[in-house]
Formats: structure tokens, C-alpha cells, sequence
């Protein structure tokens, strides 16, 4: 039982000296950010790449009526 308080206390001290690492280096959070606004990037360019598609393919729809 002691182990698990003394690991429990041990990870606040791990959380401290990461809140520390930031306040001496604030440039740290936004590397943090850098994967974030690589994904938004690509998940607007699929979702403008899909928007493109999906045009294209109304387009031909119309274009060439199924004959009845």
C-alpha cells in the first residue's frame, strides 16, 4: 500500500516539473500545437479534395441523364 501512495505522489512531482519545463520554456507549447494544425491541414484538404469529387461526379450525373 505505501508503493502505491508513493507513486501516486510521484507522479504530482512528475506533473510539476513538467508545468515548470513550460513556465521556463513557453515555446514548448505551441511545438505541442505543431501536430495539431497538421492534422486541420489535412483534414480540410480532404475535405475540399471530397467537396471537388463529389462535384465533378453531380456534375457528370447531370450531364448524362440515365435514358428511361
Amino acid at each position: 500500500m505505501g508503493r502505491v501512495i508513493r507513486e501516486f505522489f510521484a507522479g504530482f512531482a512528475v506533473l510539476a516539473r513538467g508545468f515548470g519545463l513550460w513556465r521556463r520554456r513557453p515555446w514548448l507549447m505551441l511545438l505541442g500545437l505543431l501536430p495539431v494544425v497538421i492534422v486541420a491541414a489535412i483534414l480540410i484538404a480532404v475535405a475540399g479534395a471530397t467537396e471537388l469529387a463529389l462535384h465533378a461526379v453531380q456534375s457528370h450525373a447531370a450531364a448524362n441523364p440515365e435514358p428511361a
